[in-house]
């Protein structure tokens, strides 16, 4: 819980997004994480007010059961409690 300058208490989440890709590139995965960021970072939507702060990306990951380069991004989705 997070309370702002009103000390209104606000409630938060983590939420992951991740991209995959053919190993050997990573193009596609900067340019889809490169979009969500865009779409989702200081959105609110009513009417529990949420907003979205991008918190950062993953560095290159290898996914054994894809077989794939993957990375994610890290949000913090942050609503105010009812």
């Amino acid at each position: 819980m997070l309370k702002d300058d009103s000390e209104a208490v606000k409630l938060s989440t983590v939420a992951e997004i991740w991209a995959y890709d053919d190993a050997g590139s990573y193009d596609r995965i900067d340019e889809i994480l490169t979009e969500v960021r865009a779409q989702l970072v200081g959105q609110v939507s009513e009417p529990g007010k949420t907003c979205c702060e991008w918190s950062g990306d993953s560095g290159e990951l290898f996914d054994d059961q894809m077989k794939a380069i993957t990375r994610n991004s890290t949000f913090l989705l942050i609503g105010a409690a009812e």
